[in-house]
């Protein structure tokens, strides 16, 4: 049985959403942590692409240390562990900033067994390659990318402050969504269908 479980890290994991609004604040705009998602902050509140790359880099790499992570996340991604599940991060972040998240990993007592980088491009290839039994996401258009790959992989639409605006209802794009609690309760359904 595969037990891989791919996930990306910021927004999955981490919850950078208030420091990136304190940040945007910082350079003069006026966003709330729930409107810090990159598109809808600077499609739709205007945010110019420059400062919302400061405030992110701020909040992703420069502070990242400081950045709490998702409520839940520790404690179920321990829990994996202890059943023998294979965690791997895959981020869209540059090779040089793995070292971030691995500092930020350790701080917080969570093991995985890989972090794979992707250097802003397309996730598709690496998560195809592994073939995880669940790939979890913060983004929609991630998860739209790996859409080909729904009959082997299950996508999970990871719910947090900043994706509010996403309403699945709206789209044809079928996948599973929620907090950690509902990982977790998805991956029991999932590990109990593959058992004799």
């Amino acid at each position: 049985m595969n037990n891989t479980i791919a996930l990306d890290f910021d927004g999955v994991i981490t919850d950078p959403h208030s420091l990136k609004s304190s940040e945007l604040k910082r350079l003069g705009h006026d966003v709330p942590p729930e409107h810090t998602e990159r598109f809808y902050c600077t499609r739709r509140c205007g945010v110019p692409m420059e400062a919302y790359e400061k405030a992110a880099y701020s909040a992703n790499i420069s502070k990242l240390l400081e950045v709490p992570t998702e409520e839940g996340a520790v404690d179920a991604l321990n829990r994996l562990k202890r059943q023998n599940v294979r965690l791997v991060v895959v981020t869209s972040r540059y090779e040089s900033e793995t070292g971030g998240i691995q500092s930020y990993l350790t701080l917080n007592k969570i093991s995985v067994d890989d972090i794979f980088h992707t250097d802003r491009k397309s996730k598709y290839d690496i998560v195809r390659s592994l073939s995880p039994i669940l790939y979890v996401d913060d983004s929609p258009n991630k998860l739209i990318d790996l859409l080909p790959l729904k009959d082997v992989t299950s996508l999970f639409l990871f719910r947090n402050v900043a994706n509010g605006y996403w309403r699945s209802e709206d789209s044809l794009h079928k996948w599973n969504e929620g907090r950690w609690v509902d990982i977790e309760a998805h991956l029991n359904r999932l590990f109990k269908q593959t058992t004799c």
